[in-house]
């Protein structure tokens, strides 16, 4: 699946939270080539401006198990994506764990708007692992055993025709139930050319090479 907008190792799974709030999670980790705990922002002035990311990670849902639903099957999706920064701007190096936020979207026909269910989000730098863990609410409730979900990275670069261009990585479809784990090829990111080295620090931030869904963390054992 690929939308328009432009994960790293993550696991997905559905746990249950302490007795006091009973609240239902979905937990993601997936897994990328490299995920450093520094990134650079504004990377291309000029690819950030036009597409205002450098790069972004993406949970597609499949809510329904309907491909004719949502825009092109996916109902439902969780984005990482950094705080906006102001145009026109310059690259400059920022914490990743205080740039990225992640917000559970859902689609109303026409665009993709937010859900208000809160997602937590993690990061392992030592296991180059982000995590989601969202509760299963709003557009998450009663997902039936057909609903699947895939990852799909995205980062801005200028191409060799000095186009704007989107690197993008993305993983089959596979199942909710706790436990699925999906391997992905490294190095394999889609719309490269010579201006989109693999050895780069942003290439392997997006590079996906492991989708899990499992246990998660129990961050939310506090309750929502």
């Amino acid at each position: 699946m690929r939308v328009s907008l432009g994960l790293f190792v993550m696991a997905f799974a559905l746990v249950f939270a302490n007795e006091s709030t009973a609240a239902v999670v979905f937990g993601a980790t997936v897994t990328v080539s490299a995920l450093p705990s520094t990134f650079t922002q504004c990377r291309v002035p000029e690819a950030y401006e036009s597409s205002t990311l450098d790069e972004v990670f993406l949970v597609l849902m499949d809510t329904d198990g309907n491909s004719s639903t949502g825009l092109d099957g996916v109902d439902a999706r969780i984005v990482v994506y950094e705080r906006p920064l102001a145009t026109p701007c310059a690259p400059s190096t920022a914490a990743v764990t205080e740039s990225f936020l992640a917000s559970l979207q859902q689609w109303n026909g026409s665009f993709f708007e937010d859900s208000g269910v809160p997602v937590a989000l993690m990061f392992d730098f030592g296991a180059n692992k982000i995590e989601v863990d969202v509760p299963l609410q709003g557009p998450l409730l009663n997902l039936p055993a057909q609903a699947k979900f895939s990852v799909e990275t995205e980062a801005s670069y200028v191409d060799t025709t000095n186009q704007v261009a989107l690197a993008t990585d993305d993983t089959a479809p596979m199942s909710f139930t706790s436990g699925s784990e999906q391997a992905d090829a490294a190095d394999d990111l889609q719309y490269c050319d010579a201006n989109c080295p693999a050895g780069s620090d942003w290439y392997r931030m997006i590079d996906v090479v492991n989708v899990q869904t499992g246990p998660t963390d129990g961050i939310f054992q506090s309750g929502f």
